[in-house]
C-alpha cells in the first residue's frame, strides 16, 4: 500500500510543469519583433518572447511591422516576465505581460508573428488559438493580398543556400 502511494505521488510530481521565475522590469528597447532589452535588477538583459517567431529582419514589411507594434505596446513600460525554466540560447526567453495583457499572444493574434511550436509553455493552446484566429481573419502576415509566404526559418534556410 505504501509503495503504491509513493509511486502515485512520484508520478503526479513528475507531471507538474517546471517552476518559472517571474520578474518585473522596464523595457528599455525593442530590438526586433521578438526581442527586447529589459532593465532587471539594475542590469540590461536581452529577452526573447517565448513561443514567438518574428519575421526575419530581411522579410519586409512584416519584420518592421512586428517591431513597431512591439515598441508601441511595451517600450518604456514596466512588464512582468515569466521566464522559461530552461534556456536554449545565450539570452533568456519569457512570456511577457503588460498589466493583464499577454503581449506574446497579442502579437500572434494581430498576425505580426508566428507561434514557435517547439516551446513548452503553459499557454501553448492559447497561442495556437490566437494564431488560428489571425489566419482565419487574414490579419498581418496572413493577409491574402500581401501574405508572408515563408516562415522565418524557411526564409533563413533559403537565404543561406
Amino acid at each position: 500500500m505504501k509503495i503504491s502511494f509513493v509511486l502515485i505521488a512520484m508520478l503526479l510530481t513528475s507531471c507538474q510543469a517546471a517552476p518559472r521565475s517571474i520578474e518585473t522590469g522596464l523595457v528599455t528597447r525593442v530590438t526586433s519583433g521578438q526581442t527586447i532589452e529589459v532593465r532587471l535588477n539594475s542590469q540590461i538583459q536581452t529577452v526573447s518572447l517565448l513561443g514567438v517567431e518574428a519575421p526575419d529582419p530581411r522579410q519586409q514589411p512584416w519584420a518592421n511591422q512586428a517591431k513597431q507594434r512591439l515598441q508601441e505596446l511595451i517600450e518604456g513600460q514596466i512588464v512582468r516576465l515569466e521566464f522559461a525554466p530552461i534556456e536554449s540560447t545565450s539570452y533568456r526567453s519569457a512570456l511577457v505581460w503588460l498589466d493583464r495583457a499577454f503581449v506574446n499572444e497579442q502579437l500572434i493574434e494581430e498576425g505580426l508573428v508566428l507561434v514557435r511550436s517547439n516551446v513548452l509553455s503553459p499557454y501553448d493552446d492559447r497561442l495556437a488559438h490566437a494564431q488560428e484566429k489571425a489566419r482565419i481573419l487574414g490579419q498581418g502576415i496572413w493577409n491574402p493580398s500581401q501574405p508572408m509566404r515563408q516562415t522565418p526559418t524557411q526564409f533563413r534556410t533559403q537565404a543561406a543556400s
